[in-house]
């Protein structure tokens, strides 16, 4: 297990727990989660077996008792306590999260990837997709790996050994906003056997972006429920002009840039002003336009009566969510119905990097 999944693996439980509102009677747990941060974990141990011999019930002190047993290495006794809180529990996510965590500790990828999807479905929580993102990174590492051999085997040559490269680690990225990751290619390594060609059928697509993780989920549901194979859940920026300020840049001072202002008014200038703050204090500003026409003509203007006016965008950037996807040919005939606004796409599948 990584140290980013060993992480998340406990950020899950004790997010819900310290999120839930302990009442009074659960200060034990309270205490048990300051403990386990300790990691003076055998006081918590007896701390939270105390509390769940007179709870046994209580889906938080299970959950938690379900991270302390995986923390100190009893991987399968806290396999068997987050089965056991599914059961009761269906409705929660964090135990399907934790337990798609050790899948993946004991090599399992296939039973992660399908839990963490199914812990999606109760709550499309940033954490369940960070641990996805790494799974879908492990499935696709061992494709490559398998390729690699299986090339070997029939006496191809592999790509990058030729040239005397290291074999291909792909890898996660930087951590995104809420915790959506990216695969990447490890720094000096050859990655070619990481690209697929394009399927015999079908086509490769991404679809949003989307601004918050429930719209995520909701596509990702449609997108498989036409036959779609999620390839990646990527995190953008989207880069948008909000606005023109047009402006002269700031004089020496105030007083000059106050002067001036003066002597545009005089020519029958309005909308001009000193500019207050900023990286433009004591420039002089001539307003703020929606639309670049407009903006040309007020800097067109300006010069006319031979003033050197300057704009510059106003960016409003943006995260958004999108969607990689291997599908059917005609699978997203009704989509513009569904998510009005969202854009859909094809895309070279060269350009996607598979999940299987």
């Amino acid at each position: 297990m990584s140290r980013k999944m060993g992480r998340f693996l406990a950020v899950a439980a004790f997010a819900f727990i310290l999120a839930s509102g302990m009442a009074a009677a659960d200060e034990e747990l309270e205490r048990t989660l300051s403990l386990a941060a300790e990691e003076r974990h055998a006081e918590a141990g007896e701390l939270l077996g105390s509390f769940l011999e007179r709870n046994p019930d209580h889906p938080q002190g299970r959950l938690l008792l379900g991270i302390l047993n995986a923390r100190t290495g009893r991987v399968s006794d806290a396999i068997d306590i987050f089965r056991a809180l599914l059961e009761d529990r269906p409705d929660m996510y964090e135990p399907y999260n934790n337990l798609a965590v050790l899948y993946a500790v004991q090599g399992r990828l296939d039973e992660a990837r399908e839990t963490l999807l199914a812990a999606l479905e109760h709550h499309p929580a940033a954490v369940v997709y960070e641990n996805l993102g790494d799974v879908y990174t492990d499935l696709a590492r061992r494709a490559y790996l398998r390729a690699r051999s299986m090339k070997r085997a029939d006496g191809e040559a592999v790509p990058g050994e030729a040239k005397g490269m290291p074999e291909a680690d792909v890898g996660t990225s930087g951590e995104g906003k809420d915790g959506v990751l990216v695969l990447r290619e490890s720094e000096g390594a050859s990655v070619e056997g990481t690209r697929d060609p394009a399927p015999r059928s079908g086509v490769c697509a991404r679809a949003g972006g989307f601004e918050d993780l429930d719209a995520v989920a909701g596509a990702v549901h449609w997108l498989r429920a036409r036959g779609a194979e999620i390839v990646a859940v990527r995190l953008e920026e989207d880069r948008s002009i909000k606005s023109y300020r047009v402006f002269l840049p700031p004089f020496q001072s105030h007083e000059k840039a106050t002067e001036t202002v003066r002597e545009i008014q005089e020519r029958g200038v309005r909308d001009v002003a000193v500019i207050g703050e900023g990286t433009l204090k004591n420039g002089v500003s001539f307003g703020v336009y929606r639309d670049e026409e407009n903006m040309r003509r007020r800097v067109a203007d300006l010069e006319a009566l031979g003033y050197s006016a300057r704009s510059t965008p106003d960016l409003e950037v943006v995260d958004a969510y999108v969607v990689e996807v291997h599908a059917p040919a005609a699978f997203d005939a009704d989509w513009p119905d569904h998510f009005p606004g969202q854009s859909i796409r094809r895309v070279d599948c060269r350009g996607l990097r598979t999940s299987q």
